[in-house]
């Protein structure tokens, strides 16, 4: 088998796991319908976001397997000590909007710092950004 069909092959293997991805774990069965209660977990946060966004840059090629490899391989160290900015809990539906932004698989050719939803400003609980009728 080719390389390039390996390639193809797992890049379509991650854009069906980002299609079948679906609320972070955690927050499935909870007793609260509004899904706002408690804070969000910052390093589960941090892990699920930069996983998707390595997935993400794999399957849109603009990384290859080995620089995918070097992306998951720092997830754990980098989320580790991360926080979120001064004055910035953001609820759980606005984590879960990032989240599953990120999953979408029909945003695959956005870069996931374009993603509106996964945007300190909108985390944060500020308006969403908007530009040019975008």
């Amino acid at each position: 088998m080719t390389a390039r069909k390996i390639t193809l092959r797992l890049g379509a293997l991650v854009i069906v796991g980002l299609a079948l991805g679906g609320p972070t774990p955690g927050y499935v069965g909870t007793c609260d319908p509004g899904g706002s209660a408690g804070t969000v977990d910052r390093v589960q946060f941090c892990t699920d976001k930069e996983t998707y966004q390595c997935a993400r840059d794999l399957a849109a090629g603009r990384i290859d397997m080995t620089q995918y490899n070097v992306c998951a391989g720092h997830i754990d160290t980098d989320c580790h000590g991360f926080n979120f900015p001064a004055g910035c809990a953001p609820s759980h539906p606005l984590a879960d909007a990032c989240i599953s932004a990120l999953s979408d698989s029909s945003r695959i050719s956005t870069r996931s710092e374009m993603i509106v939803e996964c945007q300190s400003n909108t985390l944060c609980g500020a308006a969403p950004l908007t530009s040019g009728g975008i």
